[in-house]
């Protein structure tokens, strides 16, 4: 079952996880996965070029996820 930690009330900067299968995941982890298959399938649709596709995804998911590890790092300062 997936449960989901989120910043209390007293300000505390606890990151924001998601237990899937036991094992806690940040939150822009999933969300880089996330955006990396929706890219991967908007590219795909319309350029029908694979590696046009997997690069477009590769790049998108990288960014989503280098911004959520410092928009974390940045909270918990």
């Amino acid at each position: 079952m997936a449960t989901m930690q989120h910043e209390g009330f007293a300000g505390n900067a606890a990151p924001k996880t998601l237990s899937i299968a036991g094992t806690e995941w940040p939150l822009f982890k999933l969300e880089a996965l996330a955006a990396g298959l929706l890219v991967l399938m908007l590219v795909f649709l319309v350029i029908q070029t694979p590696p046009v596709a997997v690069l477009s995804a590769a790049a998108a998911s990288a960014v989503v996820w280098i911004l959520g590890s410092y928009r974390q790092a940045s909270r918990s300062e």
